[in-house]
């Protein structure tokens, strides 16, 4: 008897080390493939600082640090990730970080007031935030900010689906309430699936395990530092401000349900389509210098892997101009979000491990010279 358990304990801990230790698969174009973040909780959206060769993301809280299952924006150093400083601390979840150009202060989305709205904090987490987007009828998401002011996202609050509030689950997986999650995992937390022609957003993360979470399209809305003077001007969601100021990438869903990558001028005008692929080109970022554009894209993954709802989602760079497509991870874990550090390497979050173990982390790469 001693004997079996002692069996299935070794088999337990190398399965549990197998959930850990996983590793993200890659091409030839990408060198140095590291994990930047090991908690055993949920990391996720990073965006890298220019400025300070410093990355913020999601994080979830653990006991220790508070509120269960809570999600606050969190601080690492790119060159020395193992000191993990948190940002932003409220019971309310804190979503989509983003540097400003000069890496003092992180803006992000947040349901603190009625609707989702955007704030301001310093990046050190001293201090108080600052709200951006105004209260009202509308929720506001996903900003990008440099010296001229904001741009973000604007859905309206009682049409956006599925919603940013925390979302109930029942015992088999479906949501309660005008709240949709997916992927839903029936059964056993091994068995996931997506519906077809819905692109996958940001992580949601419930009482016990974490799951996908959707937004439909919106409109980009731009703002002055002050937060004044805020207009609509395009439909599309996850905007970048590129180096230079002048230009906005984003990805955009066209009637098919199929999203590209578009790029726009500040002012509105020049709105170009860079990427058609009838699979589908998400979360786009410029590159420091503003010549290359990273993004994920499931244009990779088999007919079967769609139809299991492992949509397999990989990142991938190209010019600025939609040219030179390059194909940077390959393997059938979810690897989303890029953003650029300083050096030009890229980090992104993955939704990796095996069956129960798998989790979301930052991981960084370097691009082969």
């Amino acid at each position: 008897m001693s004997r079996r358990i002692g069996v299935l304990a070794s088999v337990v801990i190398c399965l549990v080390g197998f959930g850990c230790a996983y590793t993200v698969e890659h091409t030839t174009s990408v060198t140095n493939m590291r994990r930047m973040t090991k908690r055993k909780v949920a990391e996720f959206q990073p965006d890298a600082s220019a400025a300070t060769n410093e990355i913020v993301f999601v994080g979830q809280a653990v006991k220790e640090e508070g509120r269960k299952n809570n999600l606050d924006i969190w601080r690492i150093s790119a060159s020395s990730p193992t000191e993990i400083v948190r940002v932003t601390d409220h019971e309310a979840d804190d979503l989509n970080p983003a540097y400003s150009t000069d890496g003092r202060t992180v803006a992000f989305d947040s349901p603190r007031v009625y609707t989702d709205a955007v704030w301001e904090k310093a990046s050190t987490g001293a201090g108080a935030v600052r709200q951006i987007s105004e209260d009202g009828e509308l929720s506001f998401g996903d900003p990008d900010v440099d010296e001229q002011g904001f741009v973000y996202v604007a859905f309206d609050s009682a049409m956006r689906w599925p919603g940013t509030h925390p979302v109930e689950i029942d015992d088999v997986g479906r949501a309660i309430g005008r709240c949709l999650v997916l992927p839903v995992e029936l059964l056993c937390k091994g068995f996931e699936f997506t519906l077809k022609n819905i692109i996958c957003g940001q992580p949601y993360v419930d009482e016990d395990t974490i799951l996908c979470r959707y937004d439909r399209n919106g409109y980009l809305w731009l703002c002055d530092y002050d937060g004044k003077n805020a207009t609509e001007f395009v439909e599309g969601l996850c905007p970048q401000i590129s180096p230079d100021g002048q230009r906005i990438v984003f990805h955009k869903i066209n009637a098919d349900e199929e999203a590209d990558i578009w790029v726009v001028d500040r002012d509105g005008r020049n709105l170009t389509q860079i990427t058609t692929h009838p699979l589908n080109d998400i979360e786009p970022s410029w590159s420091p210098s503003g010549d290359r554009i990273a993004f994920a894209s499931n244009r990779a993954s088999s007919w079967l892997q769609r139809l299991l709802g492992d949509w397999n989602y990989d990142i991938w760079v190209m010019n600025a101009d939609g040219t030179g497509m390059m194909q940077l991870t390959m393997d059938s874990k979810y690897e989303g979000h890029p953003c650029w550090g300083s050096d030009e390497d890229i980090y992104f979050h993955t939704y990796g491990g095996w069956w129960i173990f798998r989790n979301w982390d930052i991981w960084g790469m370097t691009l082969a010279r």
